[in-house]
């Protein structure tokens, strides 16, 4: 496999995963929770997030992970956990679906009369996502910076007209903290969902020279482009309006307000629908590694490893997905409760890597000390306490509203994995 991606690549990949459809309708939630303090919320979402990611990063500084976040579980828990990890991952990636229907959704509010093809213009959508991933990585990666970038034009926009417009007194008014430090740090909780997705870059570790030093250093310069955005993002949305206008609304009620009427029309298509564009497309290139690495290690079928001789496409994995894709749309299923069936395995297992990550000194000795990330035992231990904690509150804020059904499904799917990876284990050894 030729490795073609770059630092930028990179980076447009993670931004694109990180910022979707969430940060336009959890922001007014936030609002609503917290009021104006939402942009100070939304930098300790990120810096909790970051945490999270801190054992990932650290990893990917001192071996390449080819199978992405599969190879990062098979290296600190063993292959047969990590084909749980990769069983987990395409569960939650089922649900592509859901970002063509929300594409054409916010195309819809322009364009009323889509609104009489959607089920069509979403298949096409799925379908003009799908042919871009046929070419390979790079060329996914060339259409994912054109996608960045006209999404953060259309996002500096809003942030450039709406910060003027901030009323005075933005961080002295009473608007700030509005429902207390509960409220504060419930706000904290949701918005870490939209800052999520830098991860994703330690799946292109086999495209990339050098992947231990791109990759940490591409997730890093994630989290600070989200954050910088986000802050004002937020300064804006917040601080515009009173606060009963835009608690729990859109970020489409403050975009009508600051921008002229051509300019919201750029920001819904080019901040909404390239921000869903951005992370299905982001979605769709990294999916396959984790999916082959699972393959390869003998828990999913080897056809799944079957690729084409031009572009190292894998037709097989794409296949699946494309229908898992168009399938939803056509019968107007949703998928979503597939993924509610794993969140709790899900997190036990982000949970059990942040602890293990603390293994490296002992897994790779001499890669972790000539590391440029290495830093002192004592100080990896508390780095990945720090995001084992973070992983166990931000568990509890999503699993506490779970039904009991759920609840219960979630330890049929977790046993039925275990037992059937301790089976296919045996088989394997066996040979």
């Amino acid at each position: 496999m030729k490795k073609k991606m770059t630092f930028f690549d990179l980076v447009s990949m993670g931004v694109g995963a990180t910022i979707g459809s969430g940060i336009f309708v959890m922001l007014g939630i936030g609002i609503g929770m917290t009021g104006r303090s939402v942009n100070i919320a939304l930098i300790v979402a990120i810096i909790l997030s970051f945490l999270m990611t801190v054992p990932t990063i650290l990893l990917s500084g001192v071996v390449d992970l080819k199978g992405g976040l599969v190879t990062q579980a098979e290296i600190l828990l063993g292959k047969k956990w990590a084909s749980i990890v990769g069983y987990i991952y395409i569960i939650v990636n089922l649900t592509i679906s859901v970002m063509a229907i929300s594409i054409i959704d916010y195309l819809t509010q322009l364009i009323p009369v889509l609104g009489d093809y959607h089920q069509l213009f979403s298949i096409l959508t799925i379908l003009f996502f799908f042919l871009i991933s046929i070419k390979g990585a790079k060329f996914m990666a060339r259409a994912q910076n054109i996608f960045v970038v006209v999404m953060m034009i259309a996002l500096g926009l809003f942030v450039v007209f709406g910060v003027p417009q901030v009323q005075p007194g933005y961080f002295t008014e009473p608007g700030l903290f509005t429902n207390g430090f509960t409220g504060f740090f419930t706000a904290v909780a949701l918005l870490t969902f939209a800052t999520q997705g830098a991860t994703c870059i330690v799946n292109y570790s086999s495209e990339v020279e050098d992947s231990q030093k791109l990759l940490p250093r591409a997730m890093i310069m994630t989290f600070i482009v989200v954050g910088i955005i986000y802050f004002g993002i937020g300064t804006a949305a917040a601080g515009v309006l009173p606060y009963d206008q835009v608690a729990f609304q859109s970020l489409g009620v403050v975009a009508k307000e600051i921008l002229p009427s051509p300019l919201f029309v750029v920001f819904i298509i080019g901040g909404a629908c390239f921000a869903l564009g951005s992370t299905l497309n982001s979605t769709l290139a990294s999916l396959r590694y984790p999916v082959m690495q699972v393959a390869e290690d003998g828990f999913l079928p080897k056809i799944l490893l079957k690729t084409d001789k031009k572009y190292d496409f894998p037709y097989v994995i794409m296949g699946f997905f494309l229908l898992i894709g168009i399938t939803p749309i056509i019968f107007n299923v949703d998928l979503n409760i597939l993924v509610s069936l794993v969140m709790i395995p899900s997190y036990l297992f982000n949970l059990f890597i942040a602890l293990a990550t603390a293994r490296i000194p002992k897994l790779f000795k001499e890669e972790w000390l000539n590391s440029k990330l290495h830093v002192k035992n004592f100080v990896l231990y508390i780095l990945c306490g720090l995001a084992a904690l973070v992983y166990i509150v931000q568990a509890y804020f999503l699993i506490k509203d779970l039904s009991t059904g759920l609840i219960i499904g979630n330890i049929i799917f977790f046993a039925v994995t275990v037992i059937y990876v301790n089976y296919r284990d045996k088989q394997l050894k066996k040979g």
